[in-house]
């Protein structure tokens, strides 16, 4: 009986390349999940104005929809209540080349991590160099 398996080139390099794919792929950071697609409501922006959407779901639960690249999700690094406005920092996951395709992506932070009522405004920071927004949240 043969315990050793033999690998092909084609056959090592594909799993090499998926080895350095998961690698690369962190967790959705200090958000609950994080998951492709929008929220039922949120459609995709029109025109050039890609605003993240903050959506106060009513059960003290807050979800965050973040514009770009299918492949280059950002990942939530800090998430701050202070009573008067949210404060949600992101950064970007991969330093490689992203896919030029345009989607939502939806953060949900649990009521734990939100701490209290949520505010009506959001400041939303894409660090270290991709700029903020304040926006209004969206309460349902």
């Amino acid at each position: 009986m043969r315990t050793s398996r033999s690998w092909t080139a084609p056959q090592a390099l594909a799993a090499a390349a998926a080895a350095l794919l998961l690698a690369g792929c962190a967790g959705p950071g200090v958000a609950e999940s994080r998951a492709g697609g929008t929220p039922d409501g949120v459609e995709l922006p029109v025109g050039d104005e890609a605003l993240p959407v903050v959506v106060d779901v009513g059960d003290g639960t807050v979800q965050v929809v973040t514009w770009g690249s299918s492949s280059c999700l950002p990942v939530a690094t800090s998430f701050e209540n202070d009573g008067d406005r949210l404060t949600v920092v992101f950064e970007e996951e991969s330093d490689g080349p992203c896919t030029a395709d345009f989607t939502g992506t939806t953060h949900t932070f649990s009521a734990d991590t939100v701490g209290g009522p949520v505010p009506d405004e959001a400041r939303i920071v894409f660090a270290p160099e991709g700029g903020e927004e304040t926006v209004d949240v969206v309460h349902r």
